[in-house]
């Protein structure tokens, strides 16, 4: 099955404030993730992976999702 095209930047959608952006749809797995936040020039979202003690990563790009820090000291999505 062919992954949904995701844009979080200038192209993509806009997130209506103060609204939360929803994770749906991106990637599935995860029992309690909290952010995101985005980087518009590297034209990715981290967001943490509470329960599993790491941050993870979604590009833009590609729709690839991946560990971008283990441990995270159980990051709750504010400070990264």
């Amino acid at each position: 099955m062919k992954k949904p095209k995701v844009s979080f930047g200038p192209t993509g959608f806009s997130r209506p404030s103060p609204a939360p952006w929803r994770l749906s749809g991106v990637a599935t797995g995860f029992r309690w993730a909290e952010g995101p936040v985005y980087f518009p020039a590297g034209r990715y979202v981290l967001f943490s992976d509470i329960p599993n003690n790491r941050i993870m990563r979604f590009s833009e790009d590609d729709g690839h999702v991946s560990v971008y820090r283990q441990p995270s000291m159980n990051s709750n999505g504010k400070h990264h």
